[in-house]
């Protein structure tokens, strides 16, 4: 300045360029994660450490974003498109991720569906730290209602047969014994 008048300027110059293009590798990265996970599970949410939503997949708002004001589950807590019968149980995976980060836990949750039609879902759920501190809940699910009723449907076919003498023995799709009645047992 001379006096009220610019004559010039000074200043700092710094090359981003690197840091742009890693961040663009990054956002690429993250929509092929996502697609990726997307297309080999039902299910993709992320949940902040007091289980309100901060992420779903579109699959997830299309099957239980119904239960949810506008059809918008981001904010609101997890526990409301699942059985109250499930409360317990969901918690107690949700302690056991906040005490071991970084461990995957299984666990199966029957959710409110459409029409009264109930969905089994199995879920891997982890809690992810950050390097500044802040921690996430990821969970990755599919729909297993068609096995569940599967399993249900053997189960009733083989009480059946137990009342007449037969002797059985109902499997899962990996081969572990799920069910056997009496009769198989004596075989």
């Amino acid at each position: 300045m001379d006096g009220e008048e610019i004559v010039g300027g000074k200043g700092t110059l710094q090359d981003i360029t690197e840091k742009k293009l890693n961040f663009e590798k990054l956002a690429i990265s993250e929509n092929r994660y996502k697609s990726l996970i997307q297309s080999q599970t039902n299910y993709f949410v992320r949940l902040d450490t007091k289980g309100n939503f901060t992420y779903c997949s579109e699959r997830y708002i299309d099957d239980f974003g119904w239960l949810y004001p506008g059809n918008d589950s981001i904010g609101e807590n997890s526990l409301i498109d699942s059985l109250p019968s499930k409360y317990e149980k969901i918690q107690e995976i949700i302690t056991k991720c906040l005490k071991n980060p970084f461990r995957n836990y299984q666990i199966e949750i029957t959710k409110l569906g459409k029409n009264e039609h109930n969905k089994a879902t199995k879920w891997d759920i982890v809690l992810l730290k950050r390097d500044n501190g802040e921690s996430e809940i990821q969970c990755v699910g599919i729909d297993i209602s068609d096995i569940v009723k599967a399993e249900d449907e053997n189960k009733f076919q083989a009480n059946i047969l137990s009342k007449i003498g037969q002797g059985v023995v109902a499997t899962d799709t990996e081969g572990n014994i799920k069910f056997f009645n009496a009769a198989a047992e004596k075989i």
